[in-house]
């Protein structure tokens, strides 16, 4: 049977990781490991997996690195698995349902010929889509699907590795997403696995301010959308997405720049024409 891990990336969340714990003690398929990357915690964290591991009711496996980001915790993750069973990423504040594993059990079974399945995050969505191959970028560009689950297939991704930078700490999954589009189809199954609730602190909810103190990574992401709507999509949607993705662009570029001068310097003459969509834009993301 194939070997499925849970993958936890986690940082100074101990109280959140309890409600987690418990609904994967909770599973009716316990057939699975917890593979936890404790990013760095200065908290009780690494305690509280000693005591999870001796009681010794699910399998878990807990490494601690250097603080370095959610993305470089993921990367270390792949190392260890390598190309062995499948893998879900669930966040520390968040939870699955107690028939989620089972649930990716009989996926892992029925789609042994595609990268993977998604399911939405949350509640079942309205949608047509259900049991469909699609892009996984697809789902938030197209479909406008933008939280999801995702179960990989190890073998389809084992040697890839999210690019860092020195000295920052974010980068977003995107950039795994259109590395995944690369190698082929996922199902999207419309079932509901997976609970999540934003944190203060939390990634999604401080985004824009992580673009800001991340922007070498925050640029390189955005630049790869962009060759990535210029290759796979075209007219309404294209023209749209590209300028969406260029304004956050200059955004990021001027609100970064030491002033206006400074960012036209660089910038060059065809920022002038759309400076004052990107000021709007500048003060909207990072007020």
């Amino acid at each position: 049977m194939d070997k499925l891990y849970i993958v936890t990336p986690t940082y100074n969340r101990e109280k959140e990781l309890r409600k987690l714990y418990s609904s994967l003690k909770g599973q009716t398929d316990k057939n699975f490991v917890w593979l936890v990357i404790d990013d760095g915690s200065n908290d009780s964290t690494g305690e509280l997996f000693q005591e999870w591991i001796k009681e010794n009711f699910i399998t878990i496996e807990y490494y601690f690195k250097a603080n370095g980001g959610k993305h470089t915790a993921y990367n270390y993750a792949l190392e260890i698995m390598g190309k062995e069973g499948y893998h879900v990423v669930v966040d520390s504040d968040d939870w699955l349902v107690e028939t989620a594993v089972a649930i990716f059990r009989r996926a892992i079974i029925n789609d042994t010929n595609i990268v993977g399945t998604v399911y939405p995050k949350g509640k079942k969505i309205k949608n047509e889509i259900d049991n469909v191959l699609l892009s996984i970028v697809d789902l938030r560009i197209k479909y406008k699907i933008v939280e999801t689950c995702i179960l990989i297939k190890n073998e389809q991704i084992h040697d890839y590795r999210f690019p860092t930078f020195d000295g920052e700490k974010f980068m977003s999954e995107e950039v795994l997403y259109i590395h995944l589009d690369k190698i082929g189809k996922f199902r999207f199954k419309n079932y509901e696995v997976y609970h999540f609730k934003y944190l203060e602190g939390g990634l999604t909810n401080n985004l824009f301010s992580l673009w800001l103190k991340n922007p070498k990574g925050t640029l390189y992401f955005l630049e790869q959308r962009k060759k990535f709507i210029k290759k796979n999509y075209k007219g309404v949607v294209k023209i749209k997405e590209l300028i969406k993705t260029t304004l956050n662009m200059e955004a990021v570029e001027y609100t970064i720049s030491k002033s206006t001068y400074d960012y036209f310097r660089k910038a060059g003459i065809k920022s002038i024409l759309i400076f004052p969509f990107v000021y709007i834009v500048s003060k909207i993301r990072f007020k």
